[in-house]
């Protein structure tokens, strides 16, 4: 099993930095981490949380021509065959820190759609009013979904672009305006406990950098007729600058069984280029809104958890002569036991985090 294929690194904290007109620039703070209601919400604030983790990553992006949108023989489809992940987690209070490993790809699915190479990082910050997520992602070689032929053992053959590649960077952010009785954090990360059903209401927010280019034509050859001012491009920029309101349902059953479902309208200003071999050939901006979600269906005791859990982000837009959709996404199989924390922990996280940051 080849190492690294996901590092992730979560922060759960909220600081408080204080200003004042004394010598003194920062101040200790006094106040401990939000505290919601705990007739809704259990925190495990006082445990040591070992877990691990299965991952299965997405990523696909269309374009489509507009002339043509609504007819899915004009479009080119590109996906990523990445492997799947195994790692572990470990969290205490708000510190929650992941690795994970690549695991070997299916010989045939090698064969028949390539190997997409795969680095990136994540960084987490959350607290039980908010989420900030910071991601970096490469990937190299994609299949074209659009295009395949059958080989003697009739077995399906895609077209493979070796030379693909996609780079993306992202910040983003989820308001929670419920978080005294709507746990967020419970089905993303663990560390609460829905204890009574509850919805909430929530706000996104968030910019993201995306670089797609190839030594070859994005579109497939077959089909540039289909796009006048995109037929000769081999590198597509977009910056996207979005933010929408959002709702989420935590529903438990059976006291410990509990189904998260968290959904957003993202409204999503767009700033574009394209270029040919050698020079920029359009720039431009477009407003476009679209939905996103994540889901979850899990189960918490004091000690155990166990999860299913999908979490997707989406871009999507529309130029001059063509639509362009980028979706993200993965499934995760999650499962995890608290052990009572060593006094040793206990005392160095108070003397550090408490008592610099009020976490």
């Amino acid at each position: 099993m080849k190492p690294f294929l996901f590092i992730w690194f979560y922060c759960i904290c909220s600081c408080t930095i204080l200003f004042g007109q004394t010598d003194t620039l920062f101040r200790l703070s006094k106040k401990g981490p939000p505290k919601p209601n705990t007739q809704f919400i259990q925190s495990y604030r006082e445990y040591l949380t070992i877990g691990i983790f299965s991952a299965t990553p997405h990523n696909s992006f269309t374009f489509a021509p507009i002339n043509q949108i609504d007819s899915t023989q004009y479009h080119t489809t590109l996906q990523a065959n990445i492997s799947n992940a195994l790692g572990f987690t470990v969290a205490f209070r708000s510190i929650y820190v992941g690795f994970g490993f690549r695991t070997p790809l299916d010989p045939e699915s090698a064969t028949s759609k390539g190997k997409t190479s795969f680095s990136g990082i994540g960084i987490r910050f959350n607290n039980p009013r908010f989420m900030i997520a910071v991601d970096w992602r490469r990937m190299k070689s994609f299949y074209n979904e659009s295009i395949s032929t059958l080989n003697e053992k009739n077995e399906r053959i895609y077209d493979i672009e070796r030379n693909l590649q996609q780079k993306y960077f992202s910040i983003s952010g989820i308001y929670n305006f419920n978080w005294k009785k709507f746990s967020l954090l419970g089905p993303l990360n663990y560390t609460q406990r829905q204890i009574k059903s509850k919805v909430g209401f929530l706000v996104k927010a968030g910019i993201s950098d995306n670089n797609t280019f190839s030594d070859s034509l994005l579109v497939s050859t077959t089909l540039i007729a289909q796009y006048p001012l995109f037929d000769d491009a081999h590198r597509l920029d977009y910056l996207s600058i979005k933010a929408g309101p959002g709702i989420g349902i935590n529903i438990v059953v059976f006291k410990r069984v509990y189904v998260s479902v968290l959904a957003f309208l993202s409204v999503d200003n767009i700033r574009y280029r394209t270029y040919n071999e050698s020079q920029l050939v359009e720039r431009s901006a477009t407003l476009s809104a679209y939905t996103e979600g994540r889901a979850s269906l899990g189960y918490q005791s004091k000690r155990f958890y166990a999860a299913f859990k999908y979490i997707g982000d989406r871009t999507v837009f529309k130029t001059n002569d063509m639509r362009y959709e980028n979706n993200l996404g993965v499934f995760t199989i999650d499962f995890g036991y608290r052990f009572g924390a060593p006094k040793w922990l206990q005392k160095g996280y108070q003397s550090t985090f408490t008592r610099f940051l009020g976490l």
